[in-house]
């Protein structure tokens, strides 16, 4: 592209440019034509030689650029972790999983390479949990050798390893041991269905004692609870197949030590301390698998299977997910859709379709209305089943994955007849491979299991750090300021921040015990949101001795712009708590600053110090505070310490230390100046000490 502006090719020319090389679809270059029926007739191809769309495959992962220094956001991300993709492509041949079929052949990543990423990536992020990426990263070659060594490099760092839902024969005491070795992360497995008889069907073979005897070996091994994972609505299914979710579900919460607690309470939110959580989601055919050609279940029979699991399974003690039953009908459109459907798209986008993604925001009427005015029927893509010669709209795209394949599959599903993992069984002749080139890439992982056996025979403690004694711990009081952007920040956000900063630092922090071990490290209360602080304070726990002058370097060179350490010392393990220390704190309200106007304040700046001195001479002050859905008015009369005037129209205010709910300066200034509190909000206030 860059290639052709400086040649000064125009748009046509530039994608004709494209469409030369292996992999560029340019929907353009085809047309489709319709029957009466709305079936496609064909699809015409408008440019000689090219005709068909072939898949580009990427063969070495090695030869890919490595994610070593990837963005670290400041807010909590939903994967707030390192991840690393492990390998790509499935072989196992689950009939449901569109990328099982496109993503063929499965290509390992040396474990040598895995390990070294790692290890650079959490030196630069100082993130704490790593993820081990790929379709089914259970059936890495080298899983058990790659965690114990990445557990063995990383555990004194209290680096955790997570793992995405793992295929149940995958599931050996061995990974597990090494996956609780630092922090017990979440256990997930997919059963999809809930008899063997569907299972078979979807050629996810697995078997319900292997499924049960791993839960007992979860829940044996420390964890509190785990996920499982079913679909509804997959072909062939029966009465017998939503029943068996119920009963394999039951079978797993069963094998949890102590029991389970069976509360009342029904909805999304029920059985919070549930040991089995349940996730349903609803079968969406999707192109290029076996059942791209089959039905998918209506909404009215979606929800009516919801409905049954939510009051079983709930009733049994467990929690139970579904997904929106009209959304997955509108991803069932879009999933084996065609052209025409771009229309849609665009009118529901006019009508104000915006952010339908998030359920609170999805406007299914508004997507129905779309279809009609465009002449479209939904039950046309969801409900109907294809016959094996009908024209589909990706039948142009060449994945590798031949259609006589997935039709024979089709025919297998509805026999129960098991289709084989090529990777470690004979070849499915599916298409893909040309077995010179193109071809299944694994890796062994000889020269780990010899290290992992090596450290085993040397007798290796395989325990967590020991809990550091009152002889080697030192506590370091930090001085800091926080600024712009970083004021924005919430104050978790601020302490995850400030988290990976010190393990990016390679500083000897010591760590909590527990289900999830955390940085020993304590702040003073929170600082409002978009309130810039001179005077904050942390305590660390550290292993020592160390020089405090290369702490505060070596930290401040990992900080953020926007946190800068003012002084350092060390401090007794005696001492309180820091919240317990504070004696009080003071602000400036920078009122002049303000987008309002003296008007919008109802203040003159000249009578600045005379509203101060009648609000302060008050018997007292009461302030109703809100937090949360709690409410509270509070007598701030004998904590105001300061209240006055600056030679700039500013105004400083100071608090002596209080019990319970604490006043925020804005809350004052909107009785002081008797505005709303989203009007007080908009005056800059900075605080400017913290008195200990």
């Amino acid at each position: 592209v860059i290639k052709a502006k400086e040649e000064g090719l125009t748009r046509a020319e530039t994608i004709d440019r494209l469409s030369l090389i292996a992999g560029v679809y340019v929907p353009a270059f085809f047309e489709p034509a319709y029957n009466k029926d709305g079936l496609i007739k064909e699809i015409r191809p408008l440019k000689e030689g090219y005709t068909r769309v072939l898949k580009r495959t990427v063969m070495d992962l090695s030869a890919l650029p490595e994610p070593t220094r990837p963005v670290v956001p400041y807010v909590e991300a939903i994967h707030d972790r390192f991840s690393i993709e492990i390998a790509r492509g499935c072989t196992r041949g689950c009939r449901f999983c569109h990328a099982g079929m496109v993503t063929r052949p499965a290509r390992e990543r040396d474990p040598a390479d895995v390990i070294r990423i790692i290890r650079e990536g959490i030196k630069n992020t100082g993130y704490d949990e790593v993820s081990l990426l790929s379709l089914s990263t259970g059936d890495y070659c080298s899983i058990e050798p790659l965690l114990s060594t990445l557990m063995e490099t990383f555990e004194a760092d209290r680096v955790a390893v997570s793992l995405p839902s793992l295929r149940v024969g995958t599931l050996g005491e061995g990974l597990m041991e090494e996956i609780k070795r630092v922090k017990k992360t979440g256990f997930t497995l997919a059963p999809e269905a809930g008899t063997e008889r569907l299972r078979d069907v979807i050629n996810k073979g697995i078997d319900a004692n292997d499924l049960i005897e791993t839960a007992r070996r979860v829940y044996g091994l420390g964890w509190r609870s785990i996920k499982l994972y079913f679909m509804i609505g997959l072909p062939t299914e029966t009465k017998e197949d939503i029943d068996g979710i119920l009963e394999l579900s039951k079978a797993v919460r069963d094998t949890k030590p102590g029991g389970y607690y069976r509360g009342k309470k029904k909805g999304r939110g029920a059985q919070s301390n549930s040991p089995v959580s349940v996730s349903v989601g609803t079968f969406v055919p999707k192109p290029f698998t076996p059942f791209q050609w089959a039905p998918q279940i209506s909404m009215d029979e979606c929800i009516k299977k919801q409905r049954y699991l939510r009051d079983e399974v709930e009733s049994a003690g467990m929690r139970l997910k579904w997904n929106d039953a009209k959304m997955s009908e509108l991803e069932g459109v879009f999933s084996r859709g065609d052209r025409r459907l771009c229309s849609v798209v665009m009118r529901a986008f006019k009508k104000g379709a915006r952010f339908d993604g998030w359920s609170d925001e999805f406007k299914y009427e508004l997507w129905l209305e779309a279809l009609e005015e465009e002449g479209l029927d939904k039950d046309f893509y969801t409900k109907r089943e294809r016959s094996f010669d009908e024209v589909l709209p990706w039948d142009h795209l060449d994945v590798g994955v031949t259609k006589e394949f997935l039709i024979e599959e089709y025919k297998n599903a509805l026999n129960g007849t098991e289709c084989p993992d090529c990777k470690v069984d004979r070849c499915t002749d599916c298409g893909v491979c040309d077995h010179k080139v193109i071809k299944n890439i694994v890796f062994s992982g000889d020269s780990l299991e010899a290290k992992a056996k090596a450290k085993t025979e040397a007798g290796a403690d395989e325990s967590l750090p020991e809990e550091h004694s009152e002889v080697d711990r030192v506590r370091l009081r930090v001085n800091f300021s926080k600024s712009a952007p970083l004021n924005y920040l919430s104050h978790l956000e601020m302490k995850g921040s400030i988290f990976r900063a010190l393990k990016r630092a390679e500083l000897p922090v010591i760590y909590s015990g527990g289900f999830h071990p955390m940085p020993k490290v304590s702040f003073l209360d929170p600082t409002p949101v978009g309130m810039e602080s001179d005077d904050e304070y942390m305590d660390i726990d550290l292993t020592g001795p160390l020089q405090e002058s290369e702490f505060e370097r070596d930290l401040r060179a990992k900080l953020p712009g926007g946190l800068d350490i003012k002084k350092t010392g060390q401090i007794s393990l005696q001492l309180p708590s820091l919240s317990a220390s504070i004696k009080g704190t003071k602000y400036v309200i920078l009122i002049k600053n303000s987008p309002l106007s003296p008007e919008e304040l109802g203040i003159e700046f000249d009578r600045l110090e005379a509203v101060l001195k009648a609000f302060r001479e008050q018997d007292s002050i009461q302030i109703g505070v809100k937090r949360g859905e709690k409410s509270k008015v509070i007598d701030i009369k004998p904590f105001l310490a300061t209240l006055l005037s600056t030679k700039d129209c500013s105004i400083e205010l100071s608090f002596n230390n209080f019990a319970g709910p604490r006043v925020k300066p804005h809350e004052v200034l909107s009785k002081l100046l008797n505005i709303s509190i989203d009007s007080a909000l908009l005056i800059p206030i900075r605080k400017t000490g913290t008195v200990l």
